[in-house]
């Protein structure tokens, strides 16, 4: 039928993504005559002036538009480049009702490829017109995308929308939850703006558009075939009405989906029809300079003094962002990354534990990510807090990607490295000192054998013939004490003997036991320095084995792009040869002598059939597909159109 209203179209993009909305804009304005599109830039206000101009298109930034810079700045600390694009569809869609009755909203990587003029038809008399991700079950085959993909990404795609003007409440009611909700965590069951499409069909007027020529995506390929015909992708014999082309990178090409690149359900090579759009698609994209675009990055991913704004930092400033919100009397807002002190009081909140004993706000969302630093440190808050702090300063946490000015630097804290072996016990050498004799004992052998001496004349004499048995007593008991003492202090020279030796052997083996301690560290060092050499080899590999590999698969898509080249001009040059047979029976019939004698029979016999080529008619049935193949616009998308002009 053909809405016959005028119409306009939008998409949001940081200035690091304006080249893929540049295409996504002029594909759009292309196939809608008349129609204008809105490009929103998140971060427009700070880029240089864009060097092209399109009477169609206009560059607006959210300060044009009248967007609270306070609240603009309060989202780009919570979201992602990603998610703060996701985040502002509702104000361009606003922005697009200026212009037209009926807006679409279409991703930067979506291509308009034909008039969209079901989609415009069910937006005139539905406030809402919803694009589901796929029109049959998905196959439970183990193959990416599947039903959890599809539960955490929701049933319809944000990617392709279309609003009236009477949409207000809708645009009101999405506008306000993508303000703080609007995060891209499908492990939470949210993912940025799509997820809260799914509430539409309760909540609001709307229509599923289940035509298979629109959004057609990797999610969907496998239930819609696919074919080039008349210059163009079809689908179901029908030109497709858009491609989005999500996940498809320069770096990768041979890839249709970097999002199902594990375990893809459909590849570029089975899909000759699909590879050759998707190839078109890039070198379009190099042609608007995406590249130059990449390289200006995207304005608010670090704070004035260039420190990374990363998840978990915007993770712990929107929950403190909420609390704050929710109970404003229970304390005031976190600090802003981008307030005038460049965000040095934001760093100083992110370091601070929120509890007592506990660690930093963003050192606490690192250890709850870790079940390893949980099970080496589980008791925190409490005296482990001192062992997670001193681990965040090593190098053992470099692999955690802690920005280096939130996270606790060694000075500050007492760095714990792996606790040192046990000291090895080493008895001291023996010298001359143990080996003298002891001047006490000397003494005692002296007086033990020193004869004693009685009183002198005949008492002496009687007292010594009193005394004489008793004397020899006692010298055999002095000898056998003598012998006795003579047996033990060998024996006790012997073992002292044997205690040097012994000692001496220890202190051997433990200068040894140190010497090969030495060695062990440098056969470590060297060891660990092999291991990444071998690492760092085994990435270069990787990194050439996968070059190798895609560079094989650009091969094969390119034979089947070929493939299927040859084998429609094969179809082609056998339907011509099928016309001229029929031309030739109508010739022989309508002249039985042979034409001889006719004047005309030196005239082109395949003039008729010039009159209808083989790519002049739609073999598809489709009104929209019977343009020639030269002014396809498909075809010359590679260069600006006339009205857009490229300034040096």
């Amino acid at each position: 039928m053909g809405f016959d209203h005028p119409v306009a179209g939008c998409t949001v993009a940081t200035r690091s993504y304006l080249a893929d909305a540049r295409l996504a804009a002029r594909s759009f304005v292309e196939h809608h005559p008349g129609s204008r599109f809105t490009i929103l830039v998140v971060d427009g206000d700070h880029m240089p002036p864009a060097t092209w101009t399109h009477r169609d298109i206009e560059l607006v930034t959210p300060s044009e538009l009248g967007f609270d810079p306070d609240e603009l700045l309060t989202m780009a600390a919570i979201y992602s480049p990603f998610e703060m694009a996701c985040a502002l569809k509702p104000i361009a869609l606003r922005r697009a009702l200026e212009h037209a009755p009926v807006a679409t909203y279409v991703d930067g990587d979506v291509e308009v490829l034909a008039p969209m003029h079901e989609l415009h038809d069910a937006a005139a008399d539905h406030d809402v017109v919803l694009i589901p991700h796929v029109l049959q079950p998905v196959p439970r085959d183990g193959r990416l995308p599947d039903e959890p993909g599809l539960l955490g990404g929701g049933m319809f795609n944000g990617g392709l929308i279309a609003v009236r003007r009477s949409s207000g409440d809708f645009l009101g009611w999405w506008d306000e939850r993508l303000r703080r909700d609007a995060l891209g965590r499908p492990d939470m069951m949210m993912l940025a703006d799509q997820r809260w499409l799914d509430f539409v069909p309760v909540l609001f007027d709307h229509h599923v558009l289940r035509d298979p020529a629109y959004d057609v995506a990797y999610w969907n390929l496998h239930e819609r075939p696919t074919t080039w015909a008349g210059g163009r992708l079809c689908v179901v014999d029908r030109p497709v009405r858009c491609f989005h082309y999500s996940g498809l990178t320069e770096a990768r090409p041979w890839i249709l989906s970097t999002f199902a690149e594990e375990r893809p359900r459909v590849s570029l090579a089975d899909l000759p029809a699909v590879a050759r759009q998707c190839r078109g698609w890039l070198d379009r994209r190099r042609s608007v300079g995406a590249d130059a675009d990449r390289a200006l990055g995207y304005f608010w991913d670090r704070t004035a003094a260039g420190v990374p704004i990363d998840r978990r930092a915007r993770q712990v400033w929107r929950n403190a962002l909420l609390a704050a919100e929710a109970d404003p009397a229970a304390g005031d807002r976190p600090p802003s990354p981008f307030a005038a002190d460049d965000g040095a009081a934001w760093v100083e909140w992110q370091r601070a534990p929120a509890v007592a004993d506990g660690l930093g706000r963003y050192l606490e969302v690192v250890y709850a990510e870790s079940p390893a630093l949980r099970r080496r440190f589980p008791l925190v808050p409490g005296d482990d807090r001192h062992g997670v702090l001193a681990w965040a300063a090593s190098p053992d946490a470099d692999a955690a990607a802690i920005p280096d000015a939130i996270r606790p630097q060694p000075s500050e804290v007492e760095v714990t490295t792996a606790p040192p072996p046990p000291p090895v016990r080493r008895p001291p050498r023996p010298d001359a000192a143990a080996q003298s004799p002891v001047e006490g004992v000397e003494r005692a052998r002296r007086a033990v054998e020193r004869t004693p001496e009685g009183p002198s004349g005949a008492l002496g004499r009687v007292v010594d013939r009193a005394f004489a048995g008793r004397d020899r007593r006692r010298d055999e008991l002095d000898r056998a004490v003598l012998d006795a003492l003579a047996d033990l202090a060998g024996r006790v020279a012997d073992l002292a003997d044997r205690l040097d030796r012994t000692r001496d052997d220890v202190h051997e083996g433990a200068v040894r036991a140190d010497e090969l301690a030495a060695d062990r560290d440098e056969l470590r060092t060297a060891a660990d320095d092999i291991g990444r050499r071998v690492d760092a080899v085994a990435g270069a590999v990787d990194g050439a084995r996968q070059d190798l590999d895609g560079a094989l698969e650009q091969d094969r898509i390119t034979g089947a792009i070929v493939a299927d080249a040859e084998t429609r001009w094969v179809d082609d040059l056998d339907d011509l040869r099928r016309r001229l047979d029929k031309l030739a029976e109508r010739v022989e019939a309508t002249d039985p002598a042979g034409g001889a004698d006719d004047p005309e029979a030196d005239a082109d016999p395949v003039g008729p059939a010039d009159d209808h080529p083989t790519g002049a008619t739609d073999p598809t049935g489709d009104d929209d597909a019977g343009a020639d193949a030269e002014d396809d616009p498909t075809e010359r998308r590679g260069r600006p159109p006339a009205d857009e002009e490229e300034h040096p």
